[in-house]
């Protein structure tokens, strides 16, 4: 089974990533959408609600990571502890590129997207 995470999903570039994941040929069959701002996930929500996802055969979670005590273990147990075949970091922040080397599968890949300041 094929896991997928985007971590943060307020921008365009985010949210455009979800879409292709939810409707391009290679869905994965777990998608987490993970945040630490409750208002950008509300925003995704509301462009992809869960059913949404569930009729194209992706299991869809949106996940506040903002009261987490150690996100990283959090959302490592949420790929059943194999880790994310697919982590998609939008931060330019070095704790966000560390967070994805941590919930990472052993054959997984990192797709780094840096924004310009």
């Amino acid at each position: 089974m094929s896991k997928s995470i985007v971590l943060t999903c307020c921008g365009h570039s985010e949210l455009g990533t979800i879409d292709r994941l939810l409707n391009g040929e290679n869905k994965p069959k777990m998608l987490i959408v993970a945040d630490t701002k409750e208002s950008s996930l509300e925003r995704a929500k509301k462009m992809f609600p869960i059913d949404y996802a569930v009729e194209r055969g992706v299991l869809l979670m949106y996940v506040d990571t903002s009261d987490q005590k150690n996100t990283e273990e959090y959302l490592f147990d949420l790929s059943d502890g194999t880790g994310f075949d697919d982590v998609y970091v939008f931060e330019t922040i070095r704790y966000s590129m560390d967070m994805a080397k941590k919930i990472l599968s052993k054959d997984g890949q990192i797709h780094y997207f840096c924004k310009e300041s």
